[in-house]
């Protein structure tokens, strides 16, 4: 159950409790809307550390996307580099291993697996 669904439940059984034991129907009315201004207040605040959560996430994700646009342009420049002074397959191969890419790349030689990790 989430926190929201917690505070709703918490918030329902507060309630009726308080129609149940209260007399005055008006008193009981001015007792549920404060209980329900209080759950609104609590899930106005879950609700912005959720958004935090999600701006975080957010931006970590545009950092990775930038980090590895720039690597991949690095690498393509190595390699071009490299097709243009004539080098060999084989030094292709070297400049994909330096680059230590986290998933398989396959050039005219051989596929270069991503290196583990634990």
């Amino acid at each position: 159950m989430s926190e929201i669904e917690e505070l709703m439940e918490e918030a329902n059984e507060a309630a009726a409790e308080i129609i149940g034991s209260e007399s005055d129907a008006s008193e009981a009315a001015e007792e549920v809307e404060e209980i329900n201004e209080e759950v609104q207040e609590d899930i106005q605040d879950i609700n912005k550390g959720h958004d935090r959560k999600v701006a975080k996430i957010s931006k970590k994700s545009v950092t990775a996307k930038l980090t590895n646009d720039i690597i991949k342009e690095n690498v393509l420049d190595s390699i071009i580099d490299v097709a243009r002074n004539g080098g060999s397959p084989s030094t292709m191969d070297q400049v994909i291993e330096e680059a230590d890419l986290p998933f398989p790349v396959k050039t005219p030689g051989k596929v270069n697996e991503p290196p583990r990790r634990p």
